[in-house]
């Protein structure tokens, strides 16, 4: 088949939606199908790689979007452009959420079999209560629906109702495995590890807060940050906290492994929580916070801990118990890595390809 992949988001821009849209489309051209992603010219420096080819439309723009900075196409001319890529023709149309601009304009000139994934989760929008009778015509194209989670379904089926299939977000088990080497940098302390952009809704001054608490009981303990965006470590911490801006995708499995437990505080609006999953294919047990996308992935004390959200005592009590005790954190490290392989980008990928197949059946 010939793929269409469409999104105001992509690399450079990291983040879920980025990763999801690249693995699913390589694993998909390792299936014999061709696929090419259609996105907006990003800030930062766009990847050189030929696979998959990319057609970038328009410039990205960043926006406040779902308590998080987000990204939308413009250009003066964003229709013609839209039109030029879907001149060669596709098979498939598959859009990531359901937004504008790119993902709409390729729904209202597509004449093909259109399919959606949808990441986003949130409790209400305001623009889709006011915009609902406009999409609702692009939302009637749409052939197939897919959504990364029950809250992610939710989240959307609130306003467009339909019949939706779940299909999770996958992990490269084979990058993030247990045998990836450590860095020599970060030995000989207990390494609590946070990954994620520098935005309220991640949580990170709720972990600031627990780890005032485990440092009286864990003195020993150590905070790596890793991400992007406005954070300055307090001084009082300069010992204690390191920060890694911007760090390359190559690395990240090393600083998983690095960590003795890996740390996600968000607050909410998450459908999924792909990082917990990486973590998981690392075999490090995970601290995260009791919300509904999170819920989606970890059974508590089964394959993680789930602590209460904003509450940085809950926190503290579930990473000091897990300092405390190496047994647990290598059980949870086991259980973690075997419930992560359910999720290889091969299985997505078969289940994503079922839904494409039945629309020609």
């Amino acid at each position: 088949m010939k793929i269409l992949m469409v999104s105001d988001l992509y690399y450079p821009h990291t983040g879920g939606v980025s990763e999801h849209i690249y693995h699913l489309s390589c694993e998909l051209i390792k299936k014999g199908h061709c696929v090419t992603v259609m996105a907006p010219h990003m800030t930062g420096e766009e990847d050189t790689v030929e696979i998959p080819p990319v057609a970038r439309v328009g410039k990205a723009i960043p926006i406040l979007a779902n308590r998080s900075h987000s990204q939308v196409a413009v250009a003066w001319d964003i229709q013609k452009q839209v039109n030029d890529v879907l001149e060669s023709g596709f098979d498939i149309i598959h859009i990531h959420s359901f937004v504008p601009v790119l993902p709409i304009l390729a729904l209202k000139h597509s004449n093909t079999r259109n399919v959606i994934t949808v990441h986003a989760a949130y409790e209400k929008s305001l623009p889709y209560t006011a915009s609902k009778r406009y999409l609702l015509r692009y939302f009637n194209k749409l052939h197939a629906r897919i959504a990364v989670s029950k809250v992610a379904e939710n989240s959307l089926s609130m306003f467009f109702p339909g019949r939706y299939k779940i299909i999770p977000n996958g992990v490269d088990i084979n990058r993030f495995n247990p045998d990836v080497k450590p860095l020599p940098e970060f030995e000989g302390r207990f390494n609590i590890l946070f990954v994620g952009r520098f935005e309220p809704r991640k949580g990170l001054r709720y972990l600031l807060s627990a780890f005032h608490i485990i440092k009286r009981q864990v003195p020993w303990a150590r905070l790596i940050v890793v991400g992007s965006g406005r954070f300055e470590v307090p001084k009082r911490y300069t010992d204690d906290i390191i920060l890694r801006r911007c760090v390359h995708s190559s690395l990240i499995p090393s600083y998983y492994t690095s960590a003795d437990v890996f740390c996600s505080p968000a607050t909410g609006n998450e459908s999924f929580g792909i990082v917990l999953i990486e973590a998981m294919a690392c075999g490090i047990p995970v601290v995260a916070s009791s919300i509904a996308g999170y819920r989606c992935v970890i059974k508590n004390g089964e394959n993680g801990i789930l602590a209460e959200n904003r509450n940085p005592q809950a926190i503290a009590s579930a990473i000091i118990g897990l300092a405390r005790d190496r047994i647990t954190r290598e059980e949870l490290g086991k259980r973690g890595r075997q419930f992560a392989t359910s999720f290889s980008w091969d299985k997505i990928t078969n289940k994503v390809e079922e839904v494409y197949n039945s629309l020609y059946d």
